[in-house]
């Protein structure tokens, strides 16, 4: 007698079930995984360019400044100059399109004076990102102290 191997038509359908129940769980955790990454990616970014702007105006013993993109919003991204307006030359750049990354902040910009501090800052200056695609995702906190020095927190998003 011949012994056929393979799968009946019902563990065919067993299988599949089972596959779409698992991905119907997972899908919506890894949507709000990426969320999360790009939250923290864009915020890491900022704290980069911070850093960059910070070093070049000691490097170059100058202002330079991080200006957003359009005025008086950070969320579709930022530039650094060198110098204190937007019309100074552009060192580095990072746009963004809108819709996919709330920020928030009370900061118009970041200027750094020739000794590598924040001009003009009293206490410290931050903007903070959530995803503006869902609730709940831990948002990410960038601060920026007197000194110019950047780093960046979790935060609760609403």
């Amino acid at each position: 007698p011949s012994s056929l191997h393979g799968f009946t038509l019902v563990e065919l359908m067993m299988v599949l079930a089972i596959v779409g129940i698992l991905a119907s769980v997972g899908v919506p955790t890894m949507s709000s995984f990426i969320q999360s990454g790009q939250v923290r990616t864009t915020a890491l970014d900022l704290v980069s360019d911070l850093q960059f702007a910070r070093s070049e105006a000691i490097k170059r013993n100058a202002v330079v400044a991080v200006l957003p993109v359009t005025e008086g919003s950070w969320t579709t991204g930022w530039r650094v100059h060198a110098g204190a307006t937007a019309d100074s030359p552009v060192l580095r750049a990072r746009v963004r399109e809108a819709g996919q990354i709330l920020a928030t902040s009370a900061s118009v910009s970041f200027v750094f004076a020739a000794n590598g501090r924040i001009d003009g800052l009293v206490g410290v200056a931050s903007v903070q990102f959530c995803s503006a695609q869902a609730s709940g995702i831990t948002g990410r906190l960038v601060e920026v102290q007197l000194s110019g020095l950047a780093r960046t927190n979790p935060t609760g998003c609403v």
